[in-house]
């Protein structure tokens, strides 16, 4: 069979669009010869069926494994989607899915649980065989589910619920299944964290990683291997004790214990402003935190007596808080020269966080050890920023398909407005209410049934900003508690609203505001550049890229200015989801005109327009709605 032959043979569509046989070539060619492809592509070309048709017609010739990782459940109906559209083709590809053992749990009580606490409980019912889901997946055979996940179309939830009702632990379903599976889709979470619970023995020799969003796996590798525990999960463990602790003396010893970190928090409250601590991860001495955790085995003592009072009392998952004290313990104990100890806020509340360093300590072992290695993104940062995050040192080989080329020419009106800036240190009520009133007067001038979206450098701009809004304008603000569905209910009501979020949040990466397929977006304002704010962690770190290019100011582009530009691609991307999407980008910040970031977005988005007054700006947005969007 030819080259071609086999390629289309995966490649669930009649036809190839345009690039996506470009794509698969790449990646089948890439992986013929051991090699790392990187593939950024805009949103709507087609990456994930053409990845797919190029790394399965490698599987068939070398007979690997596909692990396709995703960062969260709704990232893997992507990959999905396609191997369904296979089947229908006649092609059956055996997959399975694996997310955390929580999220695939059958029992009710366990979604309250820590993860860290669930996986110890677990793996006592387990032991015990008091878990008869887990039992009864022993039993099972596996080759009849198998079929049916290959016979139904689920979504990565409806597996699940379709299990428990069956009586099977989904988690021991899939885990078994791997051996047969042609393509395993897990989170990042399982090849790249050291430190994770639940681990598999994975031949990555014998496998082939396609990472998707790959732009996000630097963090990703940064969250997955820190560990934090905070004011309130401290006291949360006073109070556990005081309630199920019947030895006096026991119950004192833990109670001083808890109540020393207690004090060592409010101490470091005290020596800094809650505006510092909230906006910055501060270093503090390892040696410092490491003496507050002297008797730790009376925290031992009462965590299993905790845990057996509960158990006695009829709870089907106890589980007590103090568990997250000694996992916090233990992470200490195990520190390399790649973590440090740094506090931080969060609405307020403090935190104690073990965070690893540098990325490329991890990843530099799993990306030396597969057969191959696609990582794909509509927003991967260049080779070099890559290969130093990641630690990677294998060839690689490249395909880059430029935003330009994808959007027709005249679909996207990029603007700079000088008139304000989110830089820290000119952050005032004067600025924040110039920008409010700017909001408004756009609200009004981009007059048609789209809705507009405006990206704040951090959550605190947004905040401040929307107290200068005028009380008529239809807004929605992203919050904590703020999903993607509330969004989208909100724009059935009134396509015209201002959309209000954080740039890097949750309502940025891979969200589509949609309804009938149809794009509501059809402006995106920067408001700012969302640089990264200086902290000890981003210092540190900067400081471990900086030797390792051999350069300060480079490191300070990879570790800074591309944090932001990736951030700015992503808000871009949020209204551009097909080559015929029209949008409107308004770029809010003099410091959009600095040399690097000036040049960098204009190989993105073409050559820029500035425009400083504020009524001209108006007028061109007006214009832009009659000649684009008036329907």
């Amino acid at each position: 069979m030819t080259v071609d032959s086999l390629l289309l043979k995966y490649f669930p569509y009649r036809t190839w669009r345009k690039f996506q046989r470009e794509i698969a070539y790449t990646v089948y060619d890439g992986l013929v010869e051991g090699d790392i492809v990187l593939i950024e592509a805009p949103t709507g070309i087609g990456k994930t069926s053409a990845v797919l048709a190029g790394a399965l017609a490698y599987s068939e010739e070398s007979d690997v494994k596909i692990l396709y990782l995703v960062r969260t459940k709704s990232e893997a109906q992507a990959p999905l989607r396609e191997l369904y559209k296979l089947r229908r083709k006649g092609i059956f590809i055996p997959y399975t899915i694996l997310r955390s053992r929580l999220d695939m749990c059958c029992h009710v009580e366990s979604k309250k649980m820590p993860y860290e606490e669930f996986v110890e409980e677990c793996k006592y019912l387990r032991s015990s065989g008091k878990c008869q889901y887990y039992i009864s997946a022993q039993r099972a055979d596996i080759d009849l589910y198998i079929s049916k996940l290959l016979e139904e179309e689920l979504s990565p939830t409806e597996i699940v619920e379709m299990l428990c009702r069956e009586g099977l632990c989904p988690y021991e379903i899939s885990k078994r299944m791997m051996d047969k599976a042609k393509v395993i889709i897990m989170t990042y979470h399982y090849v790249f964290s050291v430190t994770l619970s639940e681990t598999f023995d994975i031949d990555l020799t014998k496998s082939v990683l396609v990472i998707d969003e790959a732009h996000n796996l630097p963090q990703i590798i940064v969250d997955a291997n820190s560990f934090s525990i905070s004011e309130l999960t401290v006291k949360a463990c006073i109070n556990e004790v005081k309630k199920y602790i019947m030895n006096e003396d026991l119950k004192n010893d833990v109670l001083k214990f808890l109540k020393d970190i207690l004090s060592y928090m409010k101490k470091i409250k005290e020596s800094r402003t809650l505006e510092e601590i909230e906006r910055s991860y501060i270093q503090v001495d390892v040696s410092e935190v490491l003496s507050l955790f002297d008797n730790i085995n009376v925290v031992k003592e009462a965590y299993i007596e905790i845990i057996s009072r509960k158990r006695s009392q009829g709870a089907a998952l106890p589980f007590s808080y103090l568990g997250r004290v000694l996992e916090f313990h233990r992470r200490l104990t195990g520190l390399g020269s790649q973590f440090a100890i740094f506090v931080s806020c969060n609405e307020g509340i403090l935190e104690l966080v073990c965070r690893c360093l540098d990325p490329a300590v991890v990843s530099s072992r799993v990306f030396s050890k597969v057969s191959g290695a696609v990582l794909m993104s509509g927003t991967l940062p260049p080779t070099d920023y890559v290969k130093t995050m990641l630690g990677i040192e294998r060839y690689t080989r490249e395909l880059r398909i430029p935003f330009r080329e994808y959007v027709t020419e005249g679909r996207i009106r990029a603007v700079v407005y000088p008139g304000i800036t989110t830089r820290y240190v000119e952050r005032t009520e004067a600025m924040f209410e110039k920008i409010g009133t700017l909001l408004s007067a756009i609200y009004d001038a981009f007059n048609c049934n789209k809705a507009i979206l405006a990206v704040f450098p951090s959550y605190s701009v947004l905040k401040t900003v929307r107290r200068y809004l005028r009380s008529d304008i239809n807004y929605i603000m992203e919050l904590s508690s703020t999903s993607v569905e509330q969004v989208i209910s909100k724009l059935r009501e009134n396509p015209k609203t201002l959309i209000m979020v954080v740039a890097g949040g949750k309502l940025m990466e891979g969200v589509e505001f949609k309804i009938d397929n149809k794009n509501l977006l059809g402006m995106v304002v920067i408001v700012g550049v969302p640089y990264p704010e200086p902290n000890d962690f981003l210092n540190m770190f900067k400081d471990i890229v900086s030797t390792r290019v051999g350069s300060s100011d480079y490191a300070w582009e990879l570790v800074y200015l591309w944090n932001a530009l990736i951030k700015i691609k992503q808000a871009i991307g949020r209204a551009i989801r097909s080559e015929k999407d029209v949008a409107y980008v308004l770029l809010m910040d003099r410091r959009f005109l600095d040399a690097r970031i000036r040049k960098s977005l204009e190989e993105y988005l073409g050559e820029l327009t500035v425009i400083s007054d504020d009524d001209k700006l108006l007028e061109d947005i007006e214009n832009f709605v009659k000649t684009n969007l008036i329907e």
